[in-house]
């Protein structure tokens, strides 16, 4: 065989191990992305005085429905991917204004967990120092918030909130009366300022859908 057959043999062999090996890639990263699974975290922030985003307000980025269990995202960036251990999907409104609607992949932890309106007391702009410590193989999290450390299961809630009287912050305890105290504040006209955040459990990365929220 002359050497430039050879040549060409050895070229053409080379770009099918080539591309063999690219299509491989292409398929064993979808097959990643699909079965890939994610703790999913929804943070929400509610404060009846926060003036902050004014008429600026960024577009919204994560529609989240919890009756029909439907996570959508308008940002391919947004999307969780194989190596993302958590998904937080934060929201923050004033009065009856959408303020803000962010999706925050955490790929590495522990890593800050996102707040905007949060704060030991009402009437303060500034978040406490929080972060997601570790996400759980049974979707559980560990959190850190405000020096708290908070262990949420999947399908468990923990909220916090501060009414301003006379000039002084008092905290509102969760439980039963929760949503009571919080409907008399707003009724006598309070500053009130509430931070939720729900654990949604374990999500599979083909759960988050890209479109308009």
């Amino acid at each position: 065989m002359s050497n430039w057959r050879v040549r060409w043999a050895l070229f053409a062999l080379t770009v099918v191990v080539v591309l063999g090996g690219f299509a491989w890639w292409i398929v064993a990263a979808r097959r990643s992305t699909a079965t890939g699974n994610f703790v999913f975290l929804h943070v929400n922030e509610y404060s009846t005085h926060d003036v902050r985003y004014g008429a600026e307000r960024p577009a919204p980025v994560a529609s989240w429905n919890a009756q029909t269990r439907r996570l959508t995202l308008s940002r391919p960036e947004a999307l969780p991917g194989p190596r993302t251990r958590v998904l937080v999907v934060h929201e923050v409104a004033a009065a009856t204004i959408p303020l803000l609607s962010e999706a925050v992949r955490l790929d590495r932890l522990p890593a800050p967990l996102p707040l905007g309106t949060g704060g030991e007391g009402a009437g303060s702009t500034s978040a406490p120092a929080s972060k997601v410590l570790e996400a759980h193989g049974d979707g559980s999290v560990s959190l850190l918030y405000a020096g708290e450390r908070i262990e949420l299961g999947p399908g468990e809630r923990w909220r916090r909130g501060f009414v301003r009287r006379a000039g002084a912050s008092v905290a509102l305890p969760d439980g039963a009366g929760w949503q009571q105290l919080v409907e008399e504040a707003l009724a006598d006209g309070e500053e009130l300022r509430t931070v939720a955040i729900y654990n949604e459990g374990m999500w599979p990365v083909s759960g988050a859908q890209l479109g308009r929220p």
